[in-house]
């Protein structure tokens, strides 16, 4: 049995991965590169 998704009413993530994306990047790759560069992580670091 499929479950059926209502992409009126589902959130974005669920539709997106119905679509078969993967990796999501809010704001795309480059924001998520600015973010990492702000958060200064550095060598041994736990996130």
């Amino acid at each position: 049995m499929t479950a059926t998704l209502n992409v009126a009413t589902a959130p974005s993530h669920q539709v997106l991965a119905a679509a078969g994306k993967k990796i999501l990047h809010p704001g795309g790759r480059k924001a998520t590169e600015q973010l990492f560069a702000r958060a200064n992580f550095q060598p041994g670091q736990t996130v």
